[in-house]
C-alpha cells in the first residue's frame, strides 16, 4: 500500500524524475497466531529495494535459558540512543540485563527521557496499549503528567471530564498497578482493576 500510493506522487521540482526517499518509519506490533508470540515489525524505506520493506524486531541477545526480552525502538537518533543506554543501565542496576523480561522498565524510561526535557522531538502523555493473544488490543489511560495532578490521558489526549475509560489507568511513577478511573473529575481510585479487561 504504502509503494503503491509513493507511485502516485506528482507535482515535483523541475528536473526530478522520483520523490525523494522518505525518512518515515512506521511500527506494527501484535501477536502472531503462527509463531505463537508476540512480535514487532517496524516499516521502513530500502534504498536498496526503492520501496517500503518489513524488518522484524529480534530478541535481545546475551540471554540466559528461559529469558525472553522483545523492544524496538522508532524515532529521532538523539532520543533512541538515550533510550537504549538508559534501558541498559536500569537493568543492569536491577540485575536483570541477561535475566528475566521486560516488566515496565521501557515505560520507565521513556517516562524519564520526556520529563528531562533533554530531547523536545518526544514529549506529551505516554501512550499505552495492551495487546492480547486472543487478537484484542484496550488504550490504557496513564496519569499525566503524575498521579497527584489527577489528570487521565488515553491515546496521548487528555479525557474531558465527561469520558471515561474502562480499562484503567497507570500511575507513570508506579506502573505495576493499574486503578480505576470512573471519570476525569472524580478523585483517583486507590481501588487495582483485574488484569484481564472488563468486557
Amino acid at each position: 500500500m504504502f509503494n503503491h500510493s509513493r507511485s502516485f506522487i506528482s507535482g515535483l521540482p523541475r528536473g526530478q524524475k522520483v520523490p525523494d526517499d522518505p525518512e518515515a518509519l512506521f511500527m506494527l506490533s501484535g501477536y502472531s497466531w503462527k509463531n505463537k508470540a508476540f512480535r514487532v515489525w517496524t516499516l521502513h524505506y530500502d534504498r536498496s529495494v526503492h520501496g517500503f520493506t518489513f524488518r522484524p524486531a529480534k530478541e535481545w541477545g546475551g540471554q540466559s535459558a528461559g529469558s525472553a526480552k522483545l523492544i524496538a525502538y522508532s524515532g529521532d537518533e538523539a532520543p533512541v540512543q538515550a533510550a537504549k543506554a538508559k534501558l541498559v543501565a536500569v537493568l543492569r542496576d536491577r540485575s536483570k540485563l541477561a535475566e528475566g523480561s521486560f516488566d515496565m522498565e521501557p515505560l520507565e524510561v521513556l517516562r524519564d527521557l520526556i520529563r528531562g526535557g533533554a530531547h523536545p522531538s518526544i514529549g506529551g502523555p505516554i501512550q499505552v496499549v495492551k495487546i492480547y493473544e486472543h487478537a484484542n488490543a484496550v488504550p490504557v489511560g496513564v496519569y499525566w503528567p503524575d498521579k497527584e495532578s489527577g489528570t487521565v490521558s488515553v491515546l496521548g489526549r487528555p479525557l474531558m471530564s465527561y469520558e471515561k475509560t474502562q480499562w484503567g489507568v497507570l500511575d507513570p511513577d508506579a506502573p505495576a498497578r493499574a486503578y480505576s478511573a470512573p471519570a476525569l473529575d472524580s478523585v483517583a481510585s486507590d481501588e487495582s482493576i483485574s488484569e484481564e479487561p472488563a468486557g
